[in-house]
């Protein structure tokens, strides 16, 4: 996946994250949007970690830079999920959604882009299509 890719994945995961926290918490309780929310952010902050690990590895970044965000990654972020599961009286409805938000949207934008090269490719090809029959061929 490309950088701009999963910026731009972050950013969709924080709005849709916002919404359905807001409609979940019109709908199904203000505590379910209080667990929606702590999952997805966690989810969020996690694909964002991943990514930034990658980068190091990837790019050549500094062994020790690419060593304190993995050490920091496994304590830190699955301690504040296993916190999460112990202090907050949790749905599994809420987790679930939460924690999948994130590879939900980068499925989502994936078909998204390929159907509009699909279009691209259809379009182009009417085109071509349309030209050879005005050229008689």
């Amino acid at each position: 996946m490309e950088e701009k890719l999963v910026r731009r994945v972050l950013k969709a995961s924080v709005v849709v994250a916002a919404l359905v926290g807001f409609c979940g918490a019109v709908y199904l309780g203000t505590l379910w949007a209080f667990a929606f929310i702590l999952a997805a952010a966690w989810s969020i902050v996690n694909l964002w970690v991943l990514e930034r690990l990658l980068v190091l590895l990837f790019r050549g970044g500094s062994r020790l830079a690419l060593a304190a965000v993995f050490c920091l990654k496994i304590p830190v972020l699955y301690g504040l999920i296993l916190l999460y599961l112990i202090a907050v009286p949790w749905r599994p409805s809420a987790l679930l959604g939460g924690i999948t938000l994130p590879y939900a949207v980068i499925v989502l934008k994936a078909l998204g882009r390929s159907l509009i090269e699909a279009m691209g490719r259809k379009e182009a090809l009417q085109a071509t299509g349309d030209r050879g029959k005005q050229d008689g061929t």
